[in-house]
């Protein structure tokens, strides 16, 4: 019996990172990314700066900026990701997740049961 619910589990979890990769115009959405767009929504609405990112998720500054780009305002017709200069260091860029972006992670969050 326990292997049966797990089996649902599995499932309804596949299903809800299916719908998250149609959410974000993805077919195929890598585990860094979905890293990413958890880290970033658990920074909270005032967001993170790049750096303070990559230093969180232990990866390179590149690969933060890839995924602000990939979910941004210049590849999606619904971005989930916004970046702005930060006012009192103005060489680092903040990035939040827009209100979409919240919204997709919350019903991600929501069917994974979390």
């Amino acid at each position: 019996m326990e292997a049966q619910g797990r089996a649902a589990r599995c499932r309804a979890a596949l299903d809800a990172l299916t719908e998250l990769a149609g959410e974000v115009e993805k077919p195929r959405m890598e585990v860094q990314q979905l890293r990413f767009l958890l880290a970033l929504a658990a920074v909270g609405a005032e967001g993170a700066t790049m750096t303070a990112m990559a230093e969180h998720l232990a990866c390179d500054l590149s690969a933060v900026s890839r995924n602000t780009k990939a979910f941004g305002r210049a590849v999606l017709s619904r971005p989930l990701v916004d970046q702005r200069i930060d006012p009192n260091m103005r060489k680092f860029r903040v990035i939040a997740l827009t209100d979409h972006g919240r919204q997709v992670v919350d019903r991600l969050l929501e069917r994974l049961g979390g």
